[in-house]
């Protein structure tokens, strides 16, 4: 960046290397628990899929989310604000999160990309 900007290193602007800081961070988290990974087609690129809770389940949370806000229960508004949409352990996501079919190992086949037909890759390949 210092060359791109028309300087030189150590002349124009100096470098100091400090090291680590307190709070930086070493590694990235790029997905969560609660999401589930799915292949692609292009092996370095995976699918990320936000594992929600049941419909049912989101209903009875805003449930007690409208029942605490009516007893002004500060503290668990904010519980219910944070855990309403999770997902209930074991669950499965359905729908659009769904897609992909599972192989005989239990691995997720990919979904197809768009434009491409809609017959399996293995009915393909076979």
């Amino acid at each position: 960046m210092i060359r791109l900007s028309g300087f030189q290193d150590g002349e124009d602007i100096d470098i100091e290397i400090v090291g680590v800081r307190p709070g930086e961070k070493l590694d990235e988290e790029l997905r969560t628990p609660e999401e589930e990974v799915l292949n692609t087609y292009h092996p370095y690129i995976n699918q990320l899929i936000p594992i929600t809770a049941s419909p049912e389940h989101f209903a009875a949370g805003l449930e007690r989310l409208r029942q605490a806000t009516a007893e002004r229960d500060g503290v668990s508004v904010r519980q219910l604000l944070f855990t309403i949409g999770a997902p209930v352990s074991g669950t499965r996501p359905e729908g659009p999160a769904a897609n992909g079919k599972l192989d005989a190992d239990g691995t997720r086949e990919p979904p197809l990309p768009k434009g491409a037909p809609a017959e399996s890759t293995q009915q393909v390949l076979a």
